[in-house]
């Protein structure tokens, strides 16, 4: 599927959009359209949006004004539908597990709860020969 539509110029152009849901970017040509697929929409691009959900939510730049202090928050763990976030403060630390959904390109977040972050090492069980 192709858009026509015109480009900074005036002229009259044909587009080829991505077809990864919510996307929407379009290009010239197939090959930029390739390579547009090959470098986005991993993990990481899915960790970058959550990411910029939750600091844009819960995190707050410091207001001189108001003297409102800053709280920082980070993305420390992530999967299909929650993630892990860190919200530090003049108040102190905290990890909290919210979880997510991806619509159109737009994340909406759940309300989040604080958790612990808790490590089990067990032990290996050998085969018997």
């Amino acid at each position: 599927m192709t858009a026509v539509g015109t480009d900074d110029t005036g002229m009259t152009s044909t587009h080829m959009p991505c077809t990864h849901e919510g996307c929407g970017r379009l290009f010239i040509d197939q090959a930029t359209l390739h390579e547009h697929a090959e470098a986005v929409h991993t993990f990481g691009d899915l960790q970058r949006l959550v990411s910029d959900a939750v600091r844009e939510k819960y995190g707050r730049k410091y207001d001189r004004l108001s003297q409102t202090a800053a709280v920082y928050t980070y993305v420390v763990d992530l999967a299909e539908d929650w993630a892990v976030f860190e919200a530090e403060g003049e108040g102190g630390s905290g990890l909290f597990k919210v979880a997510y959904a991806i619509t159109d390109g737009a994340v909406s977040l759940g309300d989040p709860v604080e958790v612990r972050r808790r490590t089990v090492y067990e032990p290996v069980k050998k085969q018997d020969a």
